[in-house]
């Protein structure tokens, strides 16, 4: 299997081919400074060679802009995307079967390729520990079935919470 084909679900910043992005704006500067030297040459007209040098720089800061978020997010932790957050709420909703009951407190990041997901599930309370498990442990496998590079814990508690009170003695 190609190596840039796993590219879209690791989102490695290694692969992206944001060298060759960078590397065309280089060839680019000359196309841009030649019409405007031409047409100094051509009509006497100086300012034009300063607005065209403040054209190039703008364009040169945009690219470097671009280039500053990119590495930023690689670098940063940031939320999943909302269609992979669909995708972690469908897994949760079709394991529900006779276990589950309900999810909530859905947390989900990714840092750099690698994505941090935290859920919690409720779960009958009739239900045995060994039960419970095996329910979160099908869920956690689910999810990494459809994103790669993942670590996922899932939280089992009762449906029915029952207050605590501290006792005061």
């Amino acid at each position: 299997m190609p190596v840039t084909g796993r590219w879209p679900a690791a989102r490695s910043s290694t692969l992206s081919g944001s060298r060759q992005r960078r590397c065309r704006t280089a060839p680019a500067a000359p196309k841009r400074t030649a019409p405007g030297l031409i047409h100094v040459r051509l009509t006497g007209q100086t300012w034009l060679d300063p607005a065209f040098a403040i054209v190039i720089a703008l364009l040169i800061l945009v690219t470097a802009a671009r280039l500053v978020m990119a590495s930023t997010r690689v670098l940063l932790d940031e939320t999943l995307p909302a269609d992979e957050m669909e995708l972690v709420r469908r897994c949760v909703v079709e394991d529900r079967g006779a276990v589950t009951v309900d999810h909530h407190e859905l947390r989900a990041r990714r840092a750099g390729s690698h994505r941090y997901i935290d859920l919690h599930v409720q779960v009958d309370d009739d239900l045995s520990t060994g039960e419970t498990h095996d329910a979160a442990h099908h869920i956690a496998a689910d999810i990494r079935v459809w994103l790669p590079n993942v670590d996922v814990l899932v939280h089992v508690e009762p449906l029915r919470r029952h207050d605590v009170t501290p006792r005061v003695e």
